[in-house]
């Protein structure tokens, strides 16, 4: 009766070949190569219905040598064999079909629930470079701890307990943290541009609640076409967003000077303000320590005994002939700071202010001579070889019952000079009897200093 029924069966399947190509059973329309209908698809008969694949133990299943692939079976014993070769994952009773290389587990006989093996809930290393495309869909992380999104552990850190960022630090105490004790000696922040233009260069932006008010560092990679903007590092204001067009401060990367209140700084140091500079709680000069001063063009010049213009000479001025400029007789110098007074001419060092004193002590003489009643003497002042300023004053007769004494002329003047201008000093007397053999002879004084 059972070879009957075999002989059925390959009849039916060949007879479903030879029409349709395709198998039924418990069908007359398969839907696919084979298929295998329930007799009782529904319903609470007892009759069983399903397929039943082969049953071998582990060590025939590690005997198969040339199964194909995709061949499926039931692993009912493990106690057989050993798990190695094509029975390596063979390690509990249950499905498993070979892949061409091993028998795959398929199916959990004791229904335990696998774990799902992704980053989520287990370690693992790229097999080769990945590339996500977010397109118009977000990717956010989100933790509690320090240190909750790292690379390499301190390369880069998210602190994400006291939203901090790490760059060389594992453990953040800003909101920007870049290295650590244990780091690089000496962590860096760099800004690269290809652009070469005053433009370009990179910005920080430092910005109160409304966003419209703050400070902002520049850095220009290179001068603007009319050179109102050089290159270098700018500290601009930043008012209702829009950028102060003077800077606050700037250094000028080429010449290496610094600009306040300047784009174009001329000086090493270059301020220009309304009274830009106060200095608080400065110490007593004492000794050869000097004072700052400064000169016509805004220079800070420090001004001491031996760095300023300042002279003092002595001498005589013999006049031989009467109402005729004759010029003073070769100094003797006290001191003169820069060497600016060779032979009987002053010549300026630097431009400036100068302080002029020259004075003539005359000789009164006895009534017997100039006529009996005195002379007047001259102190003269030349700028540049002409006559600048000349101070008269009469010298009298000595009294009746005393010595002759001195009278001195005095000219004093503050004289604007520029650079290697010149003073050349004389004396005269007029109404007055001198002559080679018995010259007017006073002793004079000169002093010059420059003050501005």
């Amino acid at each position: 009766m059972e070879i009957k029924q075999i002989y059925l069966l390959s009849a039916l399947l060949l007879s479903s070949t030879a029409f349709y190509a395709q198998v039924g059973i418990n069908t007359q329309s398969p839907s696919s190569t084979l298929e295998i209908a329930a007799k009782n698809s529904t319903g609470a008969t007892t009759n069983i219905d399903g397929l039943l694949i082969p049953r071998v133990d582990r060590l025939r299943a590690q005997s198969m040598t040339t199964a194909a692939i995709s061949t499926m079976i039931y692993v009912n014993d493990i106690s057989t064999g050993a798990q190695v070769g094509t029975a390596q994952n063979i390690d509990e009773v249950g499905y498993y079909f070979y892949n061409g290389t091993l028998w795959a587990k398929l199916h959990n006989p004791n229904n335990l629930i696998y774990a799902t093996v992704n980053f989520y809930n287990t370690d693992g290393t790229l097999t080769g470079n990945r590339v996500v495309s977010q397109e118009n869909k977000t990717l956010a992380f989100t933790g509690t701890v320090t240190n909750a999104f790292s690379v390499d552990g301190s390369t880069f850190s998210v602190d994400a307990a006291n939203n901090r960022v790490g760059i060389g630090n594992a453990a953040p105490a800003t909101d920007l943290h870049i290295g650590s004790p244990t780091g690089p000696v000496v962590p860096t922040m760099r800004f690269t541009t290809s652009l070469n233009d005053y433009t370009g260069g990179g910005v920080i932006q430092f910005l109160e609640n409304n966003q419209g008010y703050g400070t902002i560092i520049r850095h220009h990679t290179g001068d603007n076409v009319g050179i109102t903007q050089k290159e270098g590092l700018y500290f601009n204001s930043l008012a209702a967003n829009v950028e102060s067009a003077v800077p606050t401060m700037m250094l000028d990367q080429t010449a290496q000077r610094v600009g306040i209140g300047t784009a174009l700084p001329t000086n090493k140091l270059h301020v220009n303000a309304t009274d830009p500079l106060r200095l608080e709680g400065l110490q007593a000069s004492s000794g050869s320590s000097g004072t700052l001063a400064v000169n016509s063009t805004g220079v800070v010049q420090l001004r001491n005994s031996s760095s300023i213009s300042a002279l003092r000479a002595t001498g005589n001025v013999a006049i031989t002939t009467n109402n005729t400029f004759t010029t003073i007789g070769t100094p003797t110098e006290t001191f003169d700071n820069l060497n600016e007074f060779t032979g009987t001419t002053f010549t300026a060092a630097s431009t400036g202010l100068y302080k002029v004193d020259f004075s003539i002590n005359y000789p009164q003489r006895a009534n017997t001579e100039d006529s009996g009643d005195g002379y007047i003497a001259y102190a003269t002042i030349n700028l540049n070889g002409a006559g600048y300023s000349s101070k008269i004053t009469k010298i009298t007769l000595p009294e009746t019952s005393g010595a002759p004494a001195s009278i001195t002329a005095s000219n004093s003047e503050l004289i604007k000079m520029t650079a290697g201008n010149t003073l050349t000093f004389q004396g005269l007397t007029f109404g007055s009897t001198p002559s080679a053999g018995a010259p007017i002879t006073g002793s004079y004084i000169i002093n010059i200093t420059r003050i501005d």
